[in-house]
C-alpha cells in the first residue's frame, strides 16, 4: 500500500450514522480471585444458616425447660397450699369455738283463760252503772261490759279515772295485769301495762296523784308470768338448741312472746314503787338474775336497751345495806349456770358495762366468778394469785388452750380495769409482764385457734393500761 492510498475508513460510507454501527460486546474474563472469593461466600452463608438453626433449637429448648421448671413450682406451690389447708382444718376440728346464745325460752305453756264474769263483778262498772246518763250512753249491760272496759282503757279514760277516784279495786287491777301478760292484741297489751304501771308509780315519790290499790301482785306471780312464757330455770347450762315447729307438735310457739316488752317495763315499775311493797329482796335478786340471763337469748338482742334500763331498776331497788350480800347472791347464781369455758361469760360480761357504780360493782364481782370457773379455782386470797396463775401458761406449747386463754384476758381486764381493790403497783406490774408476753411470743403466723385475737387483744390491753399511768 502506497502513502498516498486512501485509509479504510476513508472507504466508508459515510451516510450512516454512527449510532446505528454496534460494536461487538466483549466477553469478560473471571479471574482466579473472584472465583475464590465467591466460593468462600457461600462457605460462609452455609455457616451462618447453620448457626441460625442451632439458635432456634437452642431457643426451643430453652422454652421448655421454662415450662417444666414452671409446671414443677406449681406443683410444689399446690402441695403446700394443701399442707397448709389440711393443717388448719386439723386445728379446726380440735378446737370447737361456739358463739355467744342461749336457750332461755322454750315451750310455752298454756296461759290461763281470761274470763269476764260481767259488770255485776266489777266495782268500776257497778260505780259507772248507777249514773242513768252514762249508762244509756254507753248502753252498759252484762253482755258488753268487758267491751266497754277496752274502750275505756285503749282511750286512756281508765286510767283518768282511776287516778281522779284515788282508787281502784281488786278486779281491775287483776284484770289488766291478765291482759298486760297474756293477751295477743298488742293494743290492749301495751295499754294495759301503761295503766298498770301509772297506778303503781302513784305512790312514788314526786307523783302528783295517790292511788289506793285493793290488790297487788306479789313478786311470785311476776315470775309465774315468764315461767309461762317458756322461761328453763334449770336448763341454763344446755347448750343452744333452735326449735322448730315440725320437730315438736307438743308446744305452738317456741317462746318468748312478745308480752316480754310489757312484763320488763311492769317490773321496772315495781322496782321504783319501793312504798307498794311488791317486791321482796329475794324476790328482786331473782329477777335481776332472769333479766341478766336474758341477755344470753338471741331472740332478746333487739330488746337490748330496754333489759338494761330494768336491770338498773332492779338493782336500785336494793338498800346500801342489802346491796352487798345481794351482788354475792347474784354473782354466785350467775357463776353457777355458766361453765367456764364458754363464750357467754365473755357476753355476760360485756353486757353489765354501764356508768352506773352498782353495776361496775356487779360487773366487777361476775367477772371474778367467771374467771375463776376458768381456771379452776373456787376462791382466791389476792390478785396476784389469780395473776400469776395466768402468767404459768406457755403461750409457746402446742397444747396450749388460746380459747381459754381469750375468755380469761376479757375477764380478767372487766375485773382489774379501774379497780379500786387493785392498788398495788406490782400487781399491776406483773399483769403488764404477762400482756407483753402475749403479744411479743405469739407469732404472727401462728394458725391455732384465737392465737390471732390473743395477740391482738394482749396488744389493745397495754396499750390501755399504760395509758392509765
Amino acid at each position: 500500500m502506497e502513502d498516498d492510498d486512501p485509509l479504510d475508513f476513508d472507504r466508508e460510507d459515510l451516510s450512516i450514522p454512527r449510532s446505528i454501527m454496534k460494536a461487538k460486546p466483549k466477553k469478560k474474563v473471571i479471574g482466579l480471585d473472584e472465583l475464590l472469593q465467591e466460593y468462600y461466600q457461600e462457605k460462609i452463608n452455609v455457616v451462618e444458616r447453620e448457626s441460625k438453626k442451632l439458635r432456634m433449637h437452642a431457643s426451643d429448648s430453652s422454652d421448655e425447660e421454662d415450662d417444666k421448671s414452671v409446671k414443677k413450682k406449681e406443683k410444689q406451690l399446690c402441695a403446700f397450699v394443701n399442707e397448709c389447708e389440711r393443717q388448719v382444718n386439723k386445728l379446726s376440728a380440735t378446737v370447737n369455738v361456739e358463739s355467744w346464745g342461749k336457750r332461755i325460752f322454750g315451750p310455752q305453756k298454756a296461759p290461763p283463760v281470761l274470763h269476764f264474769p260481767g259488770s255485776d263483778a266489777c266495782p268500776l262498772l257497778q260505780a259507772l252503772s248507777e249514773n242513768d246518763e252514762l249508762k244509756v250512753i254507753a248502753d252498759l249491760s252484762i253482755e258488753n261490759g268487758e267491751a266497754f272496759m277496752v274502750e275505756l282503757l285503749v282511750t286512756g279514760w281508765l286510767q283518768k279515772l282511776v287516778l281522779s277516784r284515788g282508787h281502784c279495786d281488786e278486779f281491775t287491777v287483776r284484770w289488766a295485769f291478765n291482759l298486760m301478760a297474756y293477751s295477743s292484741n298488742e293494743s290492749h297489751e301495751v295499754c294495759a301495762c301503761n295503766f298498770l304501771c301509772s297506778i303503781i308509780l302513784s305512790g312514788s315519790e314526786g307523783a302528783s296523784h295517790f292511788c289506793v290499790l285493793d290488790w297487788v301482785p306479789s313478786g311470785k306471780q311476776i315470775k309465774e308470768i315468764v315461767q309461762i312464757y317458756g322461761y328453763l330455770e334449770y336448763g341454763m347450762g344446755d347448750k343452744l338448741i333452735v326449735s322448730k315447729r315440725e320437730d315438736n307438735d307438743d308446744f305452738e310457739f317456741d317462746g318468748p312472746p312478745v308480752n316480754i316488752r310489757s312484763w320488763l317495763k311492769f317490773v321496772s315499775a315495781c322496782s321504783q314503787a319501793r312504798s307498794r311493797a311488791i317486791l321482796a329482796t329475794s324476790d328482786a335478786e331473782e329477777l335481776a338474775v332472769m333479766v341478766i340471763q336474758f341477755f344470753l337469748e338471741r331472740q332478746l338482742h333487739c330488746l337490748f336497751s330496754l333489759l338494761k334500763e330494768c336491770l338498773a331498776t332492779i338493782v336500785r331497788f336494793f338498800t346500801d345495806e342489802q346491796w352487798f350480800a345481794s351482788l354475792q347472791e347474784i354473782s354466785f347464781s350467775l357463776r353457777r349456770s355458766i361453765p367456764g369455758k364458754d363464750f357467754n361469760c365473755i357476753r355476760l360480761v360485756e353486757s353489765l358495762s354501764g356508768v352506773d357504780t352498782r353495776i361496775k360493782e356487779l360487773q366487777k364481782d361476775v367477772a371474778l366468778g367467771m374467771l375463776l370457773n376458768c381456771i379452776g379455782k373456787q376462791e382466791y386470797r389476792d390478785a396476784k394469785e389469780i395473776i400469776d396463775l395466768l402468767t404459768a401458761t406457755n403461750v409457746r406449747d402446742k397444747l396450749t388452750d388460746f380459747v381459754q386463754m381469750y375468755i380469761c384476758l376479757v375477764l380478767a381486764d372487766a375485773w382489774l380495769w379501774c379497780n379500786p381493790v387493785i392498788t398495788e403497783n406490782s400487781t399491776v406490774e406483773t399483769w403488764l409482764h404477762y400482756l407483753r408476753g402475749c403479744s411479743c411470743q405469739i407469732s404472727s403466723t401462728d394458725w391455732r385457734a384465737y392465737a390471732s385475737k390473743v395477740r391482738n387483744k394482749a396488744s389493745y390491753l397495754i396499750q390501755m393500761y399504760e395509758g392509765q399511768k
